[in-house]
């Protein structure tokens, strides 16, 4: 989703955003799940391992996927695979980056990961 992006800019952010929306309609999941993700993604880019990820296009990507990725398994009925989100990245990321990235994204945050969103005000 983001092959265009050299930077990481509010528009590349806003490539992943339309991507997981695109995703959770496809799954046919709550469109809340896509807020938590990019809740959960913008926390984590705020932290100190997070910054880094702004420096790569590719990891940014691989960061707003996981993000997804450990939403859908918190707040949906069904998961998705680390597979599948590798095949998703059109081998730009293997399942086993997936796994890696989500608990980079889960220590860096200390496992916060359901705190309230501006959905719930």
């Amino acid at each position: 989703p983001l092959h265009e992006c050299l930077l990481i800019d509010a528009t590349c952010r806003s490539s992943m955003v339309h991507w997981c929306n695109n995703l959770v309609d496809f799954c046919q999941y709550s469109r809340d799940t896509t807020s938590y993700a990019i809740s959960f993604l913008d926390r984590y880019l705020s932290t100190p391992d997070g910054s880094m990820t702004l420096m790569e296009p590719d990891k940014f990507q691989l960061a707003a996927m996981c993000a997804l990725y450990t939403m859908a398994k918190i707040h949906e009925r069904q998961a998705l695979e680390p597979s599948s989100i590798a095949r998703l990245s059109r081998g730009v990321h293997s399942a086993r980056d997936v796994e890696q990235m989500e608990t980079r994204m889960l220590k860096a945050l200390q496992w916060r990961v359901n705190p309230p969103t501006a959905l719930r005000f």
